[in-house]
């Protein structure tokens, strides 16, 4: 091994270490809950619903609320008033 394979493998080995120290909110005990708004029934919105039935959220401790609204500027003013993310 030459000097470059050497000091690379232990770049990626401190980078994978500082990887793994970092906290992970998912393993809460308590679930997040988030709610999030949608402006109307498209095909865009699919993913959002699929994950929702599945309960794909439920497995990283969140618990998500979905809610329609159909206007852009009451959207705005949810978002901003706190009550969507």
């Amino acid at each position: 091994m030459n000097a470059t394979w050497k000091q690379t493998l232990i770049i990626m080995t401190v980078v994978a270490m500082a990887l793994c120290a970092i906290p992970r909110d998912g393993f809460s005990a308590e679930a997040t809950s988030i709610r999030m708004s949608y402006g109307g029934t498209a095909g865009y919105q699919l993913p959002l619903w699929v994950n929702k039935e599945m309960g794909l959220y439920k497995k990283y401790g969140i618990d998500l609320e979905i809610i329609l609204i159909q206007a852009g500027s009451p959207n705005i003013q949810a978002l901003l008033g706190g009550a969507c993310r």
